[in-house]
């Protein structure tokens, strides 16, 4: 393993220094980015083996080439010691309204999950509260491989103001060396933009697994003008963990504002609000869950690009004599 990261980190760096002498044409252009995410995480479940700790969850590196229609994209992961694929694809990006992506990214499937970790509002997109069951709404989507990335091809674009995108994949999820049956996954979603500044998605996803099928389906809306940003979601589907016959279901809202401040080396402040509601089975009301995060970021650039993010917890299984479980976290985010 060890030899395999030095290897690769040897060849990113080799090309970053000799980008010039690796031109294919005056069109063509190489880039490099790195993300670095430090964490520290707590909680007051102490039934665990630990509940507190430092991570290095997040250590990535990506090269992004294009030229005249070809876009291809490689990032690897190498945070909590474990060398990761993340994303690796070519598209061929033929026009605004017709494009063909292959290879290993997110699947067109639900605005959280969509949304860039270097963006997100908190440090988490689910429940990451140590000890507690990831019990989100991401966190159902992405188990159940309705969300998440995988390996296939997609068809995307943008006609007038509808943003569209439908894609094939194995449905496997990502880092799978084959398909592991003859079926596939079908993904589609759609974005509507009824008004400025306001994106209305749907999604429906088709899950061909174990000689059966499954779906889920995804309704969100995003308003993000000036300061402020908001984010809502609502995801539906089969949760075949449980039996083929449950479905999931749940609702999520966040909420931000930035506030410009240039307090010495603070560009400005970011206070949000998170709601997440979800059953696990819609039709057991014991297997209710709530989430509510307060937290703050303190950007450091008029991007927020790098960024000390404070996120607190509330998480409340909606269970008989279950008590409240409190998670603190705090990341360190640096773009390279």
């Amino acid at each position: 393993m060890r030899l395999g990261i030095n290897i690769l980190v040897f060849i990113f760096f080799s090309s970053y220094a000799n980008c010039e002498d690796n031109v294919i044409s005056e069109k063509s252009k190489m880039t490099f980015a790195g993300l670095v995410h430090i964490q520290y995480l707590t909680s007051n479940i102490k039934d665990i083996g630990y509940n507190n700790t430092f991570t290095l969850k997040r250590a990535e590196l990506g090269a992004d080439f294009k030229n005249t229609i070809l876009h291809g994209n490689i990032q690897v992961n190498f945070g909590q010691g474990v060398l990761q694929l993340k994303d690796g694809y070519g598209d061929l990006q033929f026009s605004p309204t017709i494009n063909l992506k292959l290879g290993q990214y997110k699947k067109p499937f639900s605005l959280l999950a969509l949304t860039g970790d270097s963006k997100d509002m908190f440090i988490e997109k689910g429940n990451n509260t140590i000890g507690a069951d990831k019990t989100g709404m991401f966190d159902y989507a992405s188990t159940l491989k309705y969300s998440g990335r995988d390996v296939g091809a997609m068809v995307y674009g943008q006609i007038r103001t509808i943003d569209y995108a439908i894609g094939v994949f194995n449905g496997n999820g990502d880092n799978k060396k084959y398909d592991e049956d003859s079926g596939k996954q079908c993904v589609g979603r759609i974005v509507l933009k009824p008004i400025k500044d306001v994106g209305v998605g749907i999604s429906a996803s088709n899950l061909y697994k174990d000689k059966e099928t499954y779906q889920a389906f995804n309704v969100d809306v995003e308003y993000k003008k000036g300061d402020f940003w908001f984010q809502g979601e609502t995801d539906y589907g089969n949760n075949y963990i449980i039996s083929d016959t449950t479905y999931f279901m749940g609702i999520g809202l966040i909420l931000g504002k930035w506030i410009k401040v240039n307090l010495g080396h603070i560009y400005s402040l970011f206070p949000a609000l998170r709601f997440d509601y979800t059953f696990s089975d819609k039709d057991d009301g014991e297997t209710a869950n709530m989430l509510v995060t307060p937290g703050i970021n303190i950007n450091f650039d008029e991007h927020s690009y790098h960024r000390l993010m404070l996120n607190l917890d509330v998480n409340q299984p909606l269970k008989e004599n279950t008590d409240i479980q409190l998670g603190f976290k705090m990341q360190l985010q640096i773009l390279i």
